[in-house]
């Protein structure tokens, strides 16, 4: 018994111990929960007070331990197998029937894509792209998924 008791004490105080310099050292920031899923991408959740999510955040992973990466664009069919995989139809519900089903903002150099679900949104943030055809192109740099029941803190 009392063996139990110094190898927990023991095995508490070490682990203690080898965290303690890193949550010294940044204990100024707030932490971020982040998530890595396929193709590089970065999901970073966000919580309502009963602790659902009421947002995902949606990115390309542009460092990796011994590499960086400056291909900071994601494409439709990336964001889009995400969505589908985070969000399965059956919990986003059937898409907003009229105009309210997608909208699309700009502002400067940048274009908003909001499809409307009954219980999300999902929106595509990206940069537009000069053209020599005088069309818009577009480049996904970052997706927001809201539910529309749920108030983030």
């Amino acid at each position: 018994m009392w063996k139990m008791v110094l190898s927990l004490v023991c095995g508490g105080a070490i682990l203690a111990f080898s965290q303690s310099p890193h949550i010294q050292k940044f204990s100024g920031f707030r932490t971020v929960e982040a998530y890595e899923i396929p193709s590089d991408i970065l999901m970073m959740p966000r919580y309502a007070e009963n602790g659902e999510v009421c947002e995902i955040g949606l990115q390309k992973r542009l460092y990796f331990p011994g590499k960086v990466s400056v291909i900071d664009d994601m494409s439709r069919e990336e964001i889009e197998k995400v969505f589908e995989d985070l969000v399965p139809a059956r919990e986003r519900g059937p898409q907003t029937a009229g105009f309210q089903a997608h909208q699309i903002r700009e502002d400067g150099s940048v274009i908003t894509d909001i499809f409307n679900y009954e219980n999300v949104t999902l929106e595509i943030d990206g940069k537009i792209l000069p053209s020599k055809r005088h069309e818009i192109v577009e480049e996904p740099l970052v997706a927001l998924i809201h539910w529309k029941n749920r108030k983030c803190d």
